[in-house]
């Protein structure tokens, strides 16, 4: 009873004192784990910033879990059983932080570790909500930017903010943004984009700084054509459960135009009137419009 008791203890002072949880996902990194992970200690020497790293290693086949333990015995380790998830890897790495404040990076050595502690500065110092590592478009691989382009524009009109980058993997947050909003974070690579939605739509402070996106070290567990698809899905699954009227809204005024040109072409070029088309058109549109508007006050009450 005494043990447990003391174990408790230790668990809450740890939680109240320990600045920052450093999460890193790994799959298949041997090749760049140990180099990320001396960056990060590397951007913390002599700073007065207590934080601990935990690698999640998703199920990886190359002994990563192995290199990790052999070269830091400070580091935990989360090792899932079968390959879950990016999303999965985080979520569970935030259940097991002491912190509340959260730094996510990736393992393949593409994000400026060394910049770490610098960020977290400007975290605090701001009192920020989110800070996000804002990457150069020049560093990203060129077949990748048309659909991420496409992709920042989209969310950006749907959340109503400007989004520099909108699924960056270097970014810093509140443990209990995630925490409050983990039933709709995705287990794949679209946790990044989700928080960074849900930061805009609960309207929390959130802030970028520009960074540099190295070359990546391995293969890539991206896969361009089905994450740009499921990353569109997502965008508009986000803004139904945040602002259905952001979508609603221009839908039943694009109804409504449509209805009123059919109107001003049968007039006067078929010297004739559908009325009934444009009835059951502007009717839609107003029934769309209501639909959003059911939909939102849904949302509403419901936080």
């Amino acid at each position: 009873m005494w043990y447990d008791f003391e174990k408790s203890m230790v668990l809450v002072y740890n939680h109240y004192i320990m600045n920052l949880t450093i999460l890193i996902p790994v799959y298949n990194e041997k090749e760049s784990i140990v180099s990320t992970i001396n960056e990060i200690k590397k951007s913390f020497l002599n700073k007065e910033i207590s934080y601990e790293i935990i690698a999640i290693d998703d199920g990886s086949n190359d002994g990563s879990s192995e290199i990790i333990r052999e070269n830091f015995k400070d580091v935990k380790v989360l090792r899932n059983r079968v390959n879950s998830g990016y999303g999965y890897s985080l979520k569970r790495g935030i259940k097991e932080s002491l912190s509340q404040n959260i730094f996510i990076t990736d393992a393949d050595g593409t994000y400026p570790n060394e910049r770490m502690a610098e960020f977290y500065e400007i975290y605090t110092k701001n009192s920020l909500d989110m800070l996000v590592g804002a990457r150069k478009r020049s560093h990203i691989p060129l077949i990748r930017r048309p659909a991420k382009a496409v992709l920042r524009l989209f969310a950006s009109y749907i959340s109503g903010f400007s989004i520099p980058d909108l699924n960056s993997g270097f970014r810093i947050f509140k443990k209990d943004i995630a925490l409050r909003n983990l039933k709709i974070i995705p287990d794949g690579f679209s946790f990044t984009s989700t928080t960074t939605l849900v930061t805009f739509s609960e309207k929390f402070f959130i802030d970028y700084r520009e960074i540099d996106y190295k070359i990546r070290e391995g293969n890539s567990k991206i896969r361009p054509i089905r994450d740009t698809i499921n990353f569109f899905i997502l965008v508009w699954k986000t803004v139904f459960y945040f602002s259905p009227l952001r979508f609603f809204l221009p839908l039943s005024l694009m109804i409504f135009l449509a209805g009123i040109a059919v109107f001003l072409y049968s007039f006067f070029y078929m010297d004739k009137v559908l009325d009934m088309t444009v009835l059951i058109t502007i009717l839609t549109s107003v029934q769309t419009f209501c639909m959003g508007l059911l939909a939102e006050l849904i949302v509403k009450r419901g936080k």
